[in-house]
Parts: structure tokens; C-alpha cells; sequence
């Protein structure tokens, strides 16, 4: 989450919690677990295509940005707990 906040691309294996995060091809990229060729894969593919790289950075701030966002979560926290 603090690499996306900061538009950093984020490569990261499918796993629980990680995939309720980044969605594949979407806002990062997720491989399997326990797959060092798919990681050094899709590594050297984000390093070869620099265009698609930024645009999934960018992708992954504008999700946790709108959906992580102090705000909006101490908003839900005060409506859950009936604050004012």
C-alpha cells in the first residue's frame, strides 16, 4: 500500500490479502506463489515496457488513494460507531 501511495509499481505474489490489494494487470502485477520463473518474468517485463509500468503505478495510487484514504475510513469508523 505505501508503494502505490507513492506510484511505485507493485509486483507481488497472489496471495491473501496481497490480491484484495492489487489487482492483476489492473494496479500491479501478482504471480503465484512459489513461482521464481513467473516472478523473474513479469520483473523483466516491467523493466522492458517502462509505459506499462507508470500506468499501473498510476492505476494503483488512484485505488489506494480513493479507497484507503484517511478520510473516508474514520467516516465509515464514526457511522459504525454512531459519531457525529
Amino acid at each position: 500500500m505505501e508503494a502505490q501511495s507513492q506510484r511505485v509499481v507493485c509486483l507481488a505474489t497472489a496471495t491473501p490479502g496481497i490480491s484484495e490489494l492489487i489487482a492483476d494487470e489492473v494496479s500491479g502485477v501478482l504471480v503465484p506463489p512459489d513461482a521464481p520463473k513467473a516472478l523473474a518474468s513479469a520483473l523483466a517485463r516491467l523493466i522492458r515496457e517502462p509505459d506499462r509500468r507508470a500506468a499501473l503505478a498510476s492505476a494503483g495510487e488512484r485505488r489506494v488513494r480513493r479507497d484507503f484514504a484517511m478520510a473516508p475510513g474514520i467516516a465509515r469508523l464514526a457511522a459504525l460507531f454512531g459519531a457525529n
